[in-house]
């Protein structure tokens, strides 16, 4: 009868997504991002990987001041460089701290 013609199969019905991708395109332009819409900590909501990047990218920025200002030598920078890249220091702080825990800094003049 199909094939004839007289009767016609319909679809099974899914699942909408018409909802979500109203609220996915308000989201795209930062509606509904306020603090109140907000579930987890600030760092749970951030991704690992662009959190890495900001803090090496910190961490370089301060060995590349010091070595400009002649605070540390070309090899120290190096060595410190590569302890950035394989994760030694967690902030700039525990850098500052490891400089001056283990008198790698030049007095300044």
């Amino acid at each position: 009868m199909i094939k004839e013609g007289l009767i016609y199969a319909e679809y099974a019905r899914g699942v909408s997504r018409g909802r979500w991708r109203e609220l996915h395109e308000k989201r795209r332009k930062g509606r509904r991002r306020g603090v109140g819409s907000r579930r987890g900590s600030k760092y749970a909501r951030l991704d690992p990987k662009e959190a890495w990047v900001n803090k090496v990218r910190a961490l370089r920025r301060y060995l590349n001041s010091l070595k400009r200002r002649g605070l540390i030598d070309a090899r120290t920078w190096r060595e410190l460089y590569l302890q950035v890249k394989g994760g030694r220091f967690d902030s700039v702080a525990s850098l500052r701290t490891y400089l001056i825990s283990n008198n790698l800094l030049k007095q300044q003049r």
